[in-house]
């Protein structure tokens, strides 16, 4: 998690075999108001997205290739 000027919030070193989803909860928890959440493909999965859209903000993350519906996202964002 960055701030505008890409300078780091919160970050949580996992282990190469931890998924990124199960870091995103602790993560997320310590996320300041926003409306526009960034995040990468480890990122997509249904849970995350509520937890951030509960949070008041927009997720605004790249569906995995795997997904048979893919969300909206923005590469110009």
């Amino acid at each position: 998690m960055s701030d505008p000027r890409g300078r780091p919030l919160a970050f949580l070193l996992t282990g190469g075999q931890v998924a990124d989803c199960t870091a995103a909860d602790r993560l997320l928890d310590r996320m300041p108001a926003t409306d526009l959440l960034h995040g990468d493909k480890g990122y997509d999965s249904a849970a995350v997205r509520r937890k951030i859209e509960e949070a008041g903000a927009a997720p605004n993350i790249p569906p995995r290739a795997n997904k048979r519906w893919k969300n909206c996202f923005s590469p110009y964002l």
